[in-house]
């Protein structure tokens, strides 16, 4: 005898289904990556790596400021005085003297006084930090401030 031909397929579970997918962008900001990934080199600077590690750390600093300034990202300055810092550290001044000479590191007040603060360390650093505070054209009274610090009367006044 026959069966019906209803009941001669097989039933199969039904499938699951697949999961939903949302397609949202991942932001990842400048503060992400610093908490996360830049404070770690810092950190292992801090536990005194001394290796050939610094000019990686440098490089892919520099190489993330790259990235955000094509895609015309305003830089954050606490990534400038990372590479800053640890230009400094790797007592790498003639890279950090062309960095700042060919505005690879943007110009801002913290970053001046940075610069200022480094002074003894690299005593080029204090006219470069003249020079930024000039560029930026809103610093004169600091200008001034530390040109009387330095007892440079004549400049201050001009």
């Amino acid at each position: 005898m026959g069966t019906p031909a209803s009941s001669a397929l097989s039933v199969s579970p039904p499938k699951p289904s697949a999961p939903v997918v949302l397609k949202a962008p991942v932001v990842v900001d400048q503060a992400d990556m610093y908490t996360n990934v830049f404070s770690r080199f810092a950190d292992k600077r801090k536990e005194g790596d001394t290796d050939g590690g610094s000019k990686f750390i440098v490089w892919v600093l520099l190489e993330y400021i790259r990235s955000l300034t094509d895609y015309q990202i305003p830089v954050q300055h606490y990534l400038h005085e990372l590479v800053i810092n640890s230009l400094v550290h790797y007592q790498a001044y003639y890279q950090l003297h062309q960095l700042l000479q060919y505005h690879v590191v943007s110009d801002s007040k913290p970053l001046a006084c940075l610069l200022l603060s480094l002074e003894n360390l690299y005593p080029a650093a204090h006219q470069l930090a003249l020079d930024m505070l000039k560029r930026l054209g809103t610093a004169n009274e600091e200008i001034i401030e530390v040109l009387l610090s330095k007892q440079q009367i004549l400049p201050a006044l001009r």
